[in-house]
Formats: C-alpha cells, sequence, structure tokens
C-alpha cells in the first residue's frame, strides 16, 4: 500500500483508513444483508425470499390473568393463537415470527 509510507500524509491516511473502517465498511455490509435474513437456529443467512412461511392456529396453555398479590387469584387457561413461523431453508428449522391472541377457550382459578 503505498499511499501509507508517506509521512507527510500520515495524518490523512489515517483519517481515510479511519473512514473506511467507521463508515464505509458497515455501510456496505448493510447495503448487502437488506436482502438476507439470519436464522435463529443455524445461525446462517440466506435469500429472505428462500424463506418458507407458515400459518396455524394453535392452543397454548398459559396464564391469562395475573393478580398484584400473592398469586393466589391467578387464572389459567387454554388460549387460541395464530402463529406464523418463518422456516430456514437451510436447517429447515421453525421460529416463531408473529403471535396473535384470538380469545380464551377455557379458564379456571389456579387452585380451583
Amino acid at each position: 500500500m503505498k499511499f501509507l509510507t508517506r509521512s507527510k500524509d500520515i495524518n490523512k491516511n489515517i483519517l481515510i483508513l479511519e473512514k473506511i473502517q467507521k463508515k464505509w465498511t458497515p455501510d456496505i455490509i448493510n447495503d448487502k444483508l437488506k436482502k438476507y435474513k439470519l436464522c435463529k437456529k443455524c445461525h446462517m443467512y440466506s435469500l429472505q425470499k428462500d424463506f418458507k412461511e407458515e400459518v396455524n392456529k394453535e392452543i397454548r396453555r398459559e396464564t391469562t390473568y395475573t393478580d398484584a398479590g400473592y398469586g393466589d387469584d391467578d387464572k389459567i387457561g387454554d388460549v387460541e393463537y395464530m402463529i406464523t413461523y418463518s422456516i430456514c431453508p437451510l436447517c429447515q428449522k421453525k421460529t416463531q415470527e408473529d403471535k396473535i391472541f384470538i380469545r380464551i377457550l377455557w379458564e379456571k382459578g389456579r387452585y380451583d
């Protein structure tokens, strides 16, 4: 790298290199990554268009009400959700992307 050998311009060269490191390189990387998505399971990048999407209705048992005290008035129940998954094209594993509440199907007190 010939431009780094001149001592009179060393400050200018250092500023250019710092700008490359701090500004240009992250901008180039971020621009490239706009088309890609990171899989949370295998930690590999793939094109966003290659990820498949799956939408399911699911029933999950969970706490539906929490009191502010000792928990003696808490309620549990079956809750229906619309769950959106994305499926990685590399590892084929599902990752939950979105969860939309639909309704509470059944509910009871924790100590009933």
